[in-house]
């Protein structure tokens, strides 16, 4: 259970009870993992352990479209086959570099 109780009392500037972002907020700080990607820089995942960072592989991008959804689905697929976060990382950034190369069917 999250605990998602709604607290009414913020607002937003058209008068809608925004209370509820509060314990939303809260959620998404406590949730694991999260990653952050942008595009041929490195990508850095939060683990239990903490940041780990890794540079993805050098290609020639014929696409984008689509590359952090096969990032997020590669890195999940991994962690649910019982890969360490660092492992995780390296899988889906070799899955999203190979996708935006253009080396997979869509």
């Amino acid at each position: 259970e999250t605990g998602n109780k709604h607290q009414p009392g913020r607002r937003d500037r058209r008068g809608r009870d925004l209370g509820f972002l509060e314990n939303v907020e809260a959620d998404i700080l406590e949730a694991e993992p999260v990653g952050v990607t942008d595009g041929g820089n490195p990508a850095t995942v939060g683990a239990p352990s903490g940041l780990i960072t890794q540079n993805p592989p050098p290609v020639s991008v014929t696409r984008v479209t689509g590359a952090g959804d096969t990032f997020m689905a590669a890195h999940i697929a991994a962690e649910i086959k019982g890969a360490a976060p660092d492992a995780a990382l390296t899988q889906a950034l070799s899955a999203a570099a190979q996708y935006v190369s253009g080396e997979t069917k869509i």
